[in-house]
């Protein structure tokens, strides 16, 4: 299977050694290219290519390895979704990096039928679709161009709010996952992400002209830029991504582990990067419950009875969340595991103990979680930007 629309590049030609040479797309009113960021590193470009029953995306995204993603949206004339393609490729300057993944997507009696294939092997799934049903190649946030398909189909007025189902073609068992999208008014609408708003805004006409993940765990900011040279920026991208100096993942996982008076303590969290912003009062609010890193909850286990602050804790398995004031901070221990890390219920918690604070002479890029072994106890720290948190741990 070998997927292949009418106006796109084929992949071959975009990437194959370009060496920066290729010419950028020329720009016009039915051509867009949007920079997805997150504080001042760019995660992804994507361009939006429409024309009568056609909507056609190419997205470059850099996590964790760069990877150039085609996709076609093919509409009836009512604008409904009759047939979807995508297909994913690493560039030829990474050839560490993944295979080539295709898969398309068509619609028939309230099913849709999905073809797909990878390195190491095709097949053919069905699957529900009989509500309001766009398709997405498979990225968070979902493409602008699917955004635009999904708005259009809402036709939503001022104060509506409509579910739609997004169905991306891949994992195991795919299927289509309700989303809800709200008019606010203005030209700027509301998707829901994991119960707070991801924030769309248009040009009065459908076009995206901004999406802000402020609001959100993503924190991610799309904005329109001039149609750049992708390929050029395909083999720059994937050439960092061979050399090791890469983005990769934002939050890339981490643990810290350390006998403390006896005791194994190890924690488990994910670190993610100051990036130019805000971190105290900004990208981590004040009085709101944070996740004490990225991703998942942040785990923290011990194999004997330990002391953490004033909070006597049994051997086992607890998460961290902490609290923040500009005059306060608190460490809180859930009895909640192997949950995401918006899922705190503060009902499970088994108490709370403040942090002290000391302000740092160099920066702290990575959010950073220590564990400092120090005669009979220990003292565990919380480091990012400018600021260090510690409460001292000792066995019980």
């Amino acid at each position: 299977m070998r997927l292949r629309w009418r106006t796109m590049p084929s992949i071959g030609a975009m990437l194959a050694l370009l060496g920066g040479c290729a010419e950028p797309q020329p720009d016009d009113a039915n051509t867009t290219a949007y920079l997805e960021r997150l504080g001042t590193d760019t995660l992804a470009v994507e361009i939006v290519r429409r024309s009568p029953g056609l909507i056609e995306g190419e997205i470059l995204a850099r996590t964790p390895v760069t990877r150039y993603t085609t996709y076609a949206l093919h509409l009836d004339e009512r604008g409904l979704l009759t047939r979807f393609e995508t297909e994913h490729v690493t560039p030829a300057q990474n050839p560490s990096g993944p295979g080539r993944w295709e898969a398309s997507v068509t619609f028939d009696g309230g099913r849709a039928t999905i073809a797909r294939e990878v390195q190491t092997g095709a097949d053919t799934v069905s699957v529900g679709a009989a509500g309001l049903v766009v398709v997405t190649p498979g990225r968070i946030p979902t493409p602008v161009g699917v955004l635009e398909h999904a708005l259009a189909r809402a036709s939503l007025d001022p104060g509506q709010s409509v579910v739609v189902e997004i169905l991306s073609p891949w994992g195991a068992n795919p299927r289509a996952t309700p989303t809800t999208f709200a008019a606010r008014g203005g030209s700027e609408y509301a998707l829901d992400f994991f119960g707070n708003p991801m924030v769309i805004s248009t040009d009065g006409e459908g076009r995206i002209v901004g999406l802000s993940g402020a609001q959100t765990t993503m924190k991610v900011e799309v904005e329109p830029i001039p149609v750049p040279d992708i390929g050029a920026l395909a083999a720059d991208y994937a050439t960092r991504d061979f050399e090791g100096t890469g983005l990769g993942s934002p939050s890339p996982p981490a643990t810290v582990e350390a006998n403390i008076g006896g005791a194994t303590v190890a924690i488990e969290y994910s670190q993610p990067a100051v990036r130019g912003r805000e971190i105290w009062g900004g990208l981590v609010p004040y009085g709101e419950v944070w996740r004490t890193g990225a991703n998942a909850a942040t785990h923290f286990r011990t194999d004997r009875p330990v002391t953490i602050g004033d909070l006597d804790l049994p051997a086992g398995e607890y998460t961290l969340w902490t609290t923040f004031t500009p005059e306060e901070a608190m460490l809180i221990v859930n009895s909640q595991t192997q949950i995401w890390g918006t899922a705190y219920d503060g009902s499970r918690d088994v108490g709370r103990t403040a942090l002290t604070r000391e302000d740092l002479s160099e920066q702290v890029e990575r959010f950073t979680i220590g564990l400092e072994a120090s005669g009979g106890g220990g003292l565990l720290t919380l480091s990012w930007d400018r600021t260090r948190f510690s409460v001292p741990v000792a066995v019980r």
